[in-house]
C-alpha cells in the first residue's frame, strides 16, 4: 500500500512552525489552513487496505482495529443457485424458482440452458420436491403451482386471512372493497428476476459487534423483501445443514421503491465474517446474506415462510375455497440475491 503518511506529516509540521513564528502570510490564511489540516487528519485516520480478492479493511481513529468488507450482490433463484447451477463453487445449491408453463399444469424447472434460451419466460410458482421432502414438509395443493408471480394469491381479501388473486390498482379502484394490488404489476421474467444488483458494506467492530448496510436495485417496484443470515452446520451435528435467520432480528422486512431500489441497515451482535459458537458446542458458519422477495406481499417473521401452516385460498377459476399446507419456498418466498460470507469455507468439525 502507498505510504502517504510520512510526507503529509512532514508538511504539517513545517507549516505549524511557520505559524508559530508569526509568518503573516500563513496567519492571513489561518482558517483555510486549519480546514485543510482537519481534512488531512481525517484522511490519515481512515486509510484502507484493499486485498487482491476485493476485501477492504479499514482502520479509523474512532474504531481503530475494526474491519470492513464490501461485497457485490449475486442474482439467485434459490440458495446458492442461479438457474439450477451453483453461484459459489464448493457449496451446495438448491433451486426454489421455476418458469411458468402456459401449456400445462406443471411449471418448468430452470436450467442454465433454459434461462439462456428463454430470458423472457415468466417466473412461476414451484415447490421443489427434493427440498420439501428433506425438510419433512407437505407439498402444496396442485392449484398453487405454476402461478405467474404477478398473480400469486394475496391474503386479506376477507377478515379471516383468506387468500385470492387481486385486481391491479387503477381507474375505478375506489373505496375499501375489494382490496387491490399495487402497480406497476408486470410479469416477472427470468431476465428481470435475475437483473438485481447491489452492494453490502459489513463492518466488524473491536467489541465484537457489527454494522451492515445494503443497497440494491432491480427489484420489482413496491415489492416486499426480507433479509436473512444463512447459517451452516457441520454434518452429523443433528441440525439442518443450512438454516436461515432474520438478519439483525425481526423485523427483517423492507420494500423496494417505485424504481425497484431497496436499502437495509442493521446492527449485529457478532461479526458475520467469523465462525460462531452454536448450541450444544456446535460451530456455526455464516454462509451468506440472502435477499428474498415475497410476491404475496407478506413477511413471515422469524422464518421465510410457514410451510406447516394451513391457509385458505379461493380458486380464481371456480370461486371454490380450498385449504393447503406446504405454502413455503417457491410459493410465497423466492430467493432473489445473495452476498457471500464464508460460503466457500470448508465445514467445521462437529
Amino acid at each position: 500500500m502507498l505510504d502517504i503518511g510520512g510526507p503529509i506529516h512532514q508538511h504539517v509540521k513545517r507549516f505549524s512552525k511557520q505559524i508559530e513564528k508569526g509568518d503573516r502570510r500563513m496567519r492571513s490564511n489561518r482558517f483555510l489552513f486549519t480546514a485543510v489540516i482537519t481534512v488531512v487528519s481525517l484522511m490519515l485516520a481512515a486509510v484502507a487496505t484493499v486485498s487482491d480478492n476485493g476485501t477492504e479493511a479499514v482502520d479509523t481513529a474512532q474504531d481503530r482495529g475494526s474491519r470492513t468488507w464490501r461485497m457485490d450482490l449475486h442474482p439467485t433463484t434459490g440458495f446458492n443457485d442461479l438457474c439450477g447451477a451453483p453461484v459459489f463453487e464448493g457449496a451446495p445449491n438448491m433451486t426454489f424458482s421455476a418458469a411458468y408453463n402456459p401449456n400445462g399444469p406443471d411449471p418448468i424447472e430452470l436450467t442454465p440452458e433454459f434461462c439462456e434460451e428463454n430470458p423472457e419466460a415468466w417466473m412461476g410458482t414451484w415447490a421443489n420436491p427434493e427440498f420439501y421432502a428433506a425438510n419433512g414438509w407437505p407439498l402444496p395443493d396442485q392449484r398453487l403451482l405454476n402461478i405467474p408471480y404477478h398473480q400469486i394469491p394475496i391474503p386479506g381479501v376477507e377478515w379471516d386471512g383468506t387468500r385470492a388473486q387481486l385486481q391491479d390498482e387503477g381507474p375505478g379502484s375506489i373505496g375499501p372493497f375489494p382490496p387491490t394490488r399495487s402497480t406497476p404489476n408486470e410479469p416477472e421474467t427470468i431476465a428481470s428476476f435475475t437483473a438485481v444488483s447491489g452492494r453490502m458494506s459489513l463492518r466488524c467492530h473491536t467489541d465484537g459487534t457489527a454494522t451492515v448496510r445494503i443497497r440494491a436495485r432491480g427489484y420489482k417496484p413496491n415489492s416486499v423483501l426480507t433479509v436473512w443470515m444463512v447459517w451452516g452446520f457441520p454434518p452429523d451435528s443433528g441440525f439442518p445443514p443450512v438454516v436461515p435467520r432474520p438478519l439483525g432480528g425481526v423485523p427483517n422486512t423492507t420494500d423496494a421503491d417505485k424504481h425497484g431500489r431497496m436499502s437495509f441497515e442493521r446492527e449485529l451482535g457478532f461479526c458475520p465474517m467469523e465462525p460462531q459458537p452454536g448450541p450444544d458446542g456446535v460451530t456455526m458458519i455464516p454462509l451468506a446474506v440472502d435477499l428474498a422477495s415475497h410476491p404475496d406481499g407478506v413477511g413471515y417473521g422469524g422464518y421465510p415462510e410457514h410451510p406447516l401452516a394451513e391457509f385458505t385460498f379461493i380458486d380464481p377459476d371456480t370461486g371454490e375455497r380450498f385449504t393447503s399446507r406446504g405454502v413455503g419456498a417457491g410459493i410465497v418466498g423466492m430467493d432473489q440475491g445473495a452476498f457471500p460470507l464464508l460460503i466457500n469455507q470448508p465445514p467445521p468439525s462437529p
